[in-house]
């Protein structure tokens, strides 16, 4: 095991008492396997008298960053371009798997360019820039309203294209309200609205479409902060790092 987090059934959304949620993210992998989770749930039950029903796995769920980083580099910097987003780019990995991409750990944007900075003498200022994408699974041809946690003030919702009956479509927000565009014309292809956001608490409310053909959809916002906190089983991670180096 990496990383766990447990909680109350009291802390979602659709409060669930008496029930104990359980998220494990195993090393070198994103879920545990489900002979896995039968052989943890047997040691609860042994080792702590837990009724086996009330114990409820969640998988960890990911709220990625696209990570710009954005170097200007001093006049007298005896270093090249190439060379710096290198080095960048490595601190930024390092940054990911030992800060990040676990449980209860939050992106501090003064930290992380803190960890850029140190035993570096060439940067004049350095600033990130940062995408939130988060990709949901669910069951095709089930009308169900799915609850996504961003964790985080957000803005500007769109999801990636997805393939909706003979449509090539993708979700965006009109206020606060979702529709489904087209993606070659950019209109909305029906007037009913498929869900809602909170952008003051970055949650996210839709129906999946029965004419949905893909079972996930990646939702792509903007964040509102320059830190990224984590929720239950949500973890933060880098999912793309691009460095911008200018003189």
């Amino acid at each position: 095991v990496e990383s766990i987090t447990v909680w109350g059934g009291e802390k979602n959304t659709e409060r669930m008492y008496a029930k104990m949620f359980v998220s494990i993210k195993p090393k070198n992998s994103d879920n545990l396997s489900e002979t896995a989770k039968v052989l943890i749930r047997n040691n609860l039950v042994k080792r702590y008298g837990i009724i086996g029903s009330n114990i409820v796995f969640m998988k960890p769920e990911f709220v990625n960053l696209d990570l710009t980083i954005n170097v200007k580099l001093s006049k007298l910097a005896a270093v090249d371009k190439d060379t710096v987003e290198s080095e960048m780019t490595q601190k930024a990995e390092e940054f990911n798997n030992t800060v990040l991409n676990k449980f209860d750990t939050i992106y501090s944007d003064t930290e992380f360019i803190n960890y850029l900075r140190n035993d570096t003498d060439y940067i004049t200022s350095i600033f990130t820039q940062k995408i939130l994408s988060k990709k949901v699974y669910f069951d095709k041809g089930k009308n169900t309203r799915y609850h996504i946690i961003m964790g985080n003030p957000i803005a500007n919702i769109k999801s990636d294209v997805f393939q909706y009956g003979l449509y090539t479509a993708y979700l965006k927000n009109d206020e606060e309200y979702l529709y489904v565009y087209d993606s070659n014309t950019d209109q909305k292809l029906t007037g009913v609205n498929l869900g809602t956001v909170q952008f003051d608490t970055g949650d996210i409310y839709f129906d999946v479409p029965r004419d949905l053909t893909s079972d996930n959809i990646n939702i792509i916002c903007q964040p509102l902060n320059p830190d990224i906190e984590t929720y239950l089983n949500n973890i933060v991670r880098f999912s793309n790092i691009t460095v911008k180096v200018s003189e």
